[in-house]
């Protein structure tokens, strides 16, 4: 399918046409697409994760990595992630691994060598939980706002499916929605 292409123009200045933007800080596509944004905010997480390490290499206590970690690279790996969460495995793979980064320079600090590093050990010592779990966090976070009336957006809640019980026994809360388009099957109503 080709798209009507059609140019625009204010006052007779052209506008110019653009295969992707940057809104709130979200890179959105034409293509509809979030690896550009994945990749662009994991390249900013990994390079202040590396410039982390340089600054702090006195430092030998875990914890205080573990606060600047949470505090300057996991909000960029975050944010918004309600909206731009993939579900490609190689763009979950790649936000991933800067926290397995992370795990692994922690790890050289405790005297392990680097590839040598249990991620999963140092991980529950830190308490830290994958990132894909805390985008699940986040989604659940935020439906629970949406429904319980924190979050006022009454076009997003009527996009929720709320199952009408039958019977007395019935405990499910939302109805199923069957959707034809595996980019449907993820937006974030749905995947929520």
């Amino acid at each position: 399918m080709n798209p009507i292409i059609f140019d625009y123009s204010i006052t007779d200045t052209p506008l110019v046409r653009v295969s992707e933007t940057k809104d709130l800080g979200v890179i959105f596509t034409t293509n509809l697409s979030w690896e550009q944004h994945v990749m662009t905010t994991c390249s900013i997480a990994l390079k202040i994760l590396g410039l982390l390490f340089r600054v702090t290499k006195p430092f030998s206590d875990l914890r205080v990595l573990r606060t600047l970690y949470c505090c300057l690279i996991r909000p960029h790996l975050e944010y918004c992630c309600v909206v731009w969460s993939p579900h490609q495995l190689y763009l979950r793979d790649s936000i991933e691994m800067v926290q397995m980064r992370f795990l692994r320079l922690a790890g050289v600090r405790l005297g392990f060598r680097y590839l040598d590093v249990s991620e999963q050990e140092i991980s529950s010592y830190l308490n830290l939980p994958s990132l894909e779990t805390r985008r699940s966090i986040h989604d659940v976070h935020f439906l629970y706002k949406l429904v319980n009336g924190i979050i006022d957006c009454p076009d997003l809640l009527q996009k929720i499916n709320f199952q009408i019980p039958t019977g007395t026994r019935s405990r499910v809360l939302f109805a199923r929605t069957s959707v034809t388009t595996s980019y449907a099957a993820n937006s974030p109503v749905i995947r929520m």
